[in-house]
């Protein structure tokens, strides 16, 4: 595996048999992940990664909410049987 400025890119060894008549075995194997995204995610379109769900902010009634560099704010309106829940969370997992 190379690596061209932080873009992965794969070039694959040649083999061959110099002595005729002799045994020979020879593996191979490559995996390839998803291509590396170029942009960060927009909010209310399919993510670049898995298990991340983008949402976009929106109203119900008299009630309104609003997404904004982490922050959720949450205006309940009034009138009856209105719920409302904010949540941001943040799964990192290093390895």
């Amino acid at each position: 595996m190379i690596h061209d400025f932080g873009v992965p890119s794969i070039s694959f060894p040649s083999a061959t048999q110099a002595t005729s008549g002799e045994a020979f075995s020879f593996a191979q194997s490559y995996v390839e992940g998803d291509a590396t995204p170029g942009s960060a995610v927009t909010v209310g379109t399919v993510p670049n990664f898995s298990d991340l769900t983008s949402t976009s902010a929106g109203s119900v009634g008299t009630a309104a909410v609003a997404i904004d560099n982490h922050t959720i704010t949450l205006t309940p309106g009034t009138g009856t049987g209105i719920v409302m829940t904010g949540q941001f969370v943040v799964d990192l997992t290093i390895e």
